[in-house]
């Protein structure tokens, strides 16, 4: 659509059309919406990429409910974004388990070597996410099961 506007066009087995419309970083390329299942349960959801930088990529998710391709959102209604990256100072990645959706943030520690963060784990329930529990973690090396999510889990 524009440099800063980007337009998905699905059609279904029935002949039926939808377009979506979302904003994206200046200048970033078009890059193929993941087709995912957040909820466990064969849903239609999409991840669309909003954002690339050098070390990380900023995800939109979006769903079928109520007929239409809506935008999931989280508490205050504002949009959830999932990120997946962070270089050498940040780890962020997410993942899928049954019907629970996993969100990891962590930070480099001051001793070069281990992260620190939260992960979170959250419902989705149509076109929103419900948080349900977060647990803290420190100290842990770079290749440790807690930052070694792999986005595989939520594909479809």
């Amino acid at each position: 659509m524009s440099e800063t506007q980007h337009e998905m066009v699905v059609t279904f087995d029935d002949g039926t059309i939808e377009r979506y419309r979302f904003d994206v970083m200046e200048g970033m390329a078009p890059r193929t919406p993941r087709i995912t299942d957040i909820d466990g349960r064969d849903g239609e959801e999409v991840l669309v990429t909003t954002s690339a930088g050098a070390n990380t990529m900023r995800f939109r998710i979006l769903t079928r409910a109520e007929g239409r391709w809506l935008t999931v959102k989280g508490s205050g209604n504002r949009v959830f974004d999932l990120w997946e990256g962070g270089g050498m100072s940040a780890a962020s990645r997410y993942r899928c388990e049954g019907t629970t959706l996993l969100t990891v943030n962590a930070t480099l520690d001051s001793n070069g070597r281990t992260y620190s963060g939260k992960v979170n784990k959250y419902k989705l329930n149509g076109a929103k996410v419900d948080w349900f529990n977060t647990t803290s973690f420190s100290g842990v090396a770079k290749n440790d099961p807690v930052l070694s999510y792999g986005t595989g889990s939520c594909a479809r």
